[in-house]
């Protein structure tokens, strides 16, 4: 994707360091809002750790703005993931 950017990974949380807007801040973060099912998730990781035969859906928007409704703003972007459950089917 030509907008992403992975930059490093963290040495505390093993996490990728992304960057879709560029770097905005030199002491703080320019990752993307990360959610997964809904969920707002603390860091990156789940962009490494989710299996691809898990994933359903990826939707990123680099501009940090979605038609999706329940997700906030975000300027430094938002990456939506969906995982496969066996417990749910795709409504969407």
């Amino acid at each position: 994707m030509p907008q992403l950017h992975v930059s490093s990974w963290s040495q505390y949380s093993r996490c990728p360091n992304i960057e879709l807007r560029g770097k905005d801040s030199v002491v703080g973060s320019s990752n993307p809002d990360v959610y997964v099912d809904g969920t707002r998730t603390v860091d990156t990781c789940p962009l490494v750790t989710i299996q691809a035969s898990e994933a359903r859906r990826i939707e990123v928007y680099p501009l940090g703005v979605t038609p999706r409704p329940g997700y906030p703003s975000s300027g430094h972007g938002l990456i939506l993931i969906f995982v496969e459950r066996a417990d749910t089917t795709d409504g969407g």
